[in-house]
């Protein structure tokens, strides 16, 4: 039993002296740990690094748990440096700086550290994508823009590149419509088309199909229309070429003249007369034949092809004071109208029958309002 209580006393004398130097160690490590905080924080690099350096000749304690606390600072602070950089507080440049000073604490986490290098090379790499996008939208290069916006978001995602891709996409919308109408409005229906399809990206399904819609109408039109133009410009040659009208009925039939509308005009000159034909299939009837004046020779009505565009109730013109009611226009200024009237609508020359006017055609005043009610726009008009 002596000889146990020899042996527990030195063991238990050793332990007792290691304990209590445990506690000695650990009663100094928080005054260390703290001095290690203030140099660093005073951006005092290389003699923090000393400090932590020097500690891996103390006690083993000492030294674990000494660089245990400093590591665990040195990350956090790391973290609030990333957040921080993340969030636009500090440059790439000074995250750098203190990431290579890191490197060389023993121990230190280089997992972390080849993340957070990844990442700032990734946002920095982000930043030149998005400047790159900025350009190419200035220079209205859309797609360039949008490949250049989707490589920085793809390296790094943030609210300012994700509202940059929205107002490209809005942007290269915009334009690509208001291109797309300016090419219908120049009749160049197959390269809107085209350039609808090749630009496509920022339009909605429902959008391009409507889009596509409106410029296969728009061709169809645009077709009409040169077959129309054709037609009239046949229909004045052979104006031209006839000697004389005759019958109004069998002119038009014979001459496979056309319109716009299920009415035909055909101004006689020689006869001073206006036959209002009805379409019946592909056969004109002359419904009503009305009175005229067409202009005098000083100031003739032209002869030819033309078409009703608009009408209005009443107009004045101070050169020839005189107006007129219910005038339909077929040629800018030339006008089918009613007689001619002063200010207060009282009527200046019953004249009809015979060239009176100053170019238009005049009509009595019942016959103008029929026109101006029941003949549409559109409406083809012949003068010979």
């Amino acid at each position: 039993m002596k000889k146990i209580f020899k042996i527990l006393i030195p063991v238990i004398t050793v332990l007792g002296i290691s304990i209590g130097l445990i506690y000695y160690e650990k009663d100094t490590v928080a005054s260390e740990v703290s001095t290690f905080k203030k140099t660093y924080d005073e951006k005092k690099y290389d003699e923090a690094k000393k400090i932590y350096n020097n500690k891996h000749n103390k006690f083993f304690y000492k030294r674990f748990k000494f660089h245990k606390d400093v590591l665990s600072y040195l990350e956090v602070n790391l973290s609030n440096l990333q957040d921080q950089y993340l969030n636009d507080k500090i440059k790439a440049d000074e995250l750098n700086k203190t990431i290579n000073d890191l490197k060389g604490y023993k121990n230190i986490d280089l997992n972390k550290i080849n993340n957070l290098e990844k990442s700032i090379k990734n946002k920095e790499e982000s930043k030149k994508a998005y400047l790159e996008a900025e350009k190419f939208l200035n220079k209205k290069e859309f797609k360039n823009a949008l490949k250049s916006i989707d490589q920085s978001i793809s390296l790094y995602e943030s609210n300012k590149n994700k509202s940059f891709k929205e107002k490209l996409l809005n942007d290269y919308k915009l334009y690509t419509l208001k291109k797309v109408d300016k090419l219908i409005k120049s009749e160049d229906v197959n390269d809107a088309m085209t350039y609808l399809r090749e630009n496509k990206i920022p339009l909605s399904e429902k959008e391009l199909k409507d889009k596509e819609k409106e410029i296969n109408e728009a061709k169809k039109r645009i077709e009409e229309e040169r077959k129309r133009r054709a037609a009239e410009e046949k229909a004045r040659r052979k104006l031209e070429a006839a000697s004389g009208v005759g019958n109004v009925q069998e002119f038009v039939n014979s001459n496979e003249l056309i319109s716009g509308s299920n009415y035909l005009l055909f101004v006689d000159k020689g006869k001073q007369e206006v036959s209002v034909l009805n379409r019946s299939g592909n056969t004109w009837s002359v419904s009503n034949t009305m009175k005229c004046s067409t202009g005098l020779s000083g100031t003739p009505t032209p002869s030819g092809v033309f078409r009703v565009s608009s009408r209005g109730n009443w107009f004045f013109t101070k050169n020839f004071k005189a107006g007129a009611k219910y005038w339909v226009s077929f040629y800018g200024n030339y006008l089918f109208h009613s007689y001619p009237m002063n200010p207060s609508h009282q009527v200046l020359d019953y004249t009809l029958g015979r060239p009176a006017s100053h170019g238009c055609i005049r009509l009595a005043t019942e016959n103008a309002k029929w026109i101006f009610d029941n003949i549409p726009n559109g409406t083809n008009v012949y003068i010979k």
